[in-house]
């Protein structure tokens, strides 16, 4: 008789006590729940203020008088002679990063355009009234340029530009050769970017 008394208090007690059980239980997961998501909020805002701050740094750093639109890159196209771009751009557009000149567009799609990498281009560039070609690139990144029309008046430190009128680099070297005087020209590293500049032309 004892032991069904007992029985009886136990159920009792579960029947009256469940329901405010339950409750604690459910405002205790609803508060753990919103905990995470405050948590996971903050950790999206760090990372939205982080580009932010990475994209201002890069418009204000960006020095061109054309019309230009600002964009990400994408981390899709594993060719080491191109990289993909957000947004839909003409052929022969120029990408610049802070520094200048690093591709040409030479694919669209509907998303995204492919970019090739300045040495991959035979792009025709300009030192003052002097052309030329770009042919490749060296073991240190820097431009290979060659078919020069005139290699008589190109001096250290000459400043490379495309027909357009964009900085590309420096000259940093001049290799006089009988058949064809090529000369090397630093440019700016094209890697690890995560924003570009398009010139539309």
């Amino acid at each position: 008789m004892k032991y069904n008394y007992l029985s009886f208090i136990v159920l009792f007690l579960i029947i009256i006590l469940k329901e405010p059980i339950m409750q604690n239980i459910n405002n205790l997961m609803y508060i753990r729940n919103n905990n995470l998501e405050i948590k996971t909020l903050k950790n999206q805002n760090k990372e939205l203020e982080k580009e932010y701050q990475e994209l201002l740094t890069f418009k204000n750093n960006i020095k061109l008088d054309n019309n230009f639109t600002i964009t990400n890159t994408l981390k899709t196209n594993y060719d080491f002679n191109k990289l993909n771009i957000n947004g839909k751009y003409n052929l022969n557009d120029e990408v610049v990063n802070e520094n200048g000149l690093i591709g040409i567009i030479t694919k669209t799609n509907h998303n995204f355009s492919e970019m090739t990498y300045l040495y991959n281009t035979n792009l025709t560039i300009k030192i003052d009234n002097i052309t030329g070609k770009i042919i490749s690139k060296d073991q240190n990144n820097n431009l290979i340029i060659g078919e020069l029309s005139n290699h008589n008046n190109i001096n250290i430190n000459d400043n490379v530009y495309s027909l357009y009128n964009t900085y590309i680099g420096k000259v940093i070297k001049i290799n006089y050769e009988v058949l064809d005087t090529t000369i090397l020209a630093e440019t700016p590293n094209p890697r690890n970017i995560n924003y570009v500049a398009v010139i539309s032309r």
